[in-house]
């Protein structure tokens, strides 16, 4: 992702700093929601699955939000 969207200061930014354009164009492209399986309890991933928290404009403390639907 770094090489794709280097952190730079000359990205036009109308809000924070230009540094700050970078970690927004990642998060676009990442996204920001994920849907899950839950079953018995476990999380339902592949075996070669995983979930990763990534930071782009940071470190920081963040606050996540987990909402479990019911089927």
């Amino acid at each position: 992702m770094q090489k794709l969207i280097p952190t730079r200061i000359d990205f036009k930014h109308q809000v924070d700093t230009p540094q700050d354009a970078a970690g927004h164009i990642k998060a676009t492209i990442s996204g920001d929601s994920l849907t899950f399986i839950v079953t018995n309890g476990e999380l339902l991933l592949g075996s070669s699955q995983g979930v990763y928290f990534m930071e782009f404009d940071g470190p920081r403390q963040r606050t996540f939000y987990v909402k479990v639907i019911s089927d």
